[in-house]
C-alpha cells in the first residue's frame, strides 16, 4: 500500500491532539495528591506566549491570567496549542514526505523483485 497525502492528512493535527488534552485536566485532589492541568497551562503561558509579547502586554496578560476562570485558561491554552501546531506544520510536512518516499521506495522495490522473478 502506497502512502499518499490523502491517507496522511490527519498527521497534520497530531501536535494539536497531543498538546490540547494536557491543559484540559481540571483541578482535583485524590487523597493528598493534587492534580491539575493548571501547571501545564501556566508553563505554556510562561514559555510559549510571554517571550513573544512586549513587557507591558506580558504584564497585562499575567494579571488577566491570574484572575481568569478555568474556561478562560483552557481557551487561552487552546489558542497557544493551535499556534504551536501551525508552527510545527513544516516539520510534520517533512515527516510526511519522508514516509511517502519510504513507502514508494518499498513499493518500487517489491515491484522490481516480482518483475525479475516473473521474467526468470
Amino acid at each position: 500500500m502506497i502512502l499518499t497525502w490523502i491517507r496522511l492528512w490527519p498527521l497534520f493535527f497530531l501536535p494539536l491532539l497531543l498538546l490540547l488534552p494536557l491543559g484540559f485536566v481540571p483541578e482535583f485532589t485524590i487523597g493528598r495528591l493534587h492534580l491539575s492541568g493548571g501547571a501545564v497551562r501556566e508553563w505554556f503561558l510562561n514559555n510559549c506566549l510571554l517571550p513573544v509579547l512586549s513587557t507591558d502586554d506580558g504584564w497585562q496578560l499575567v494579571s488577566w491570567f491570574y484572575d481568569a476562570s478555568y474556561t478562560q485558561e483552557v481557551l487561552l491554552h487552546a489558542l497557544i496549542s493551535i499556534d504551536i501546531t501551525l508552527l510545527l506544520m513544516p516539520l510534520v510536512f517533512g515527516f510526511g514526505k519522508v514516509l511517502i518516499f519510504i513507502s514508494g521506495f518499498i513499493s518500487r522495490t517489491e515491484h522490481a523483485q516480482k518483475t525479475r522473478v516473473a521474467r526468470n
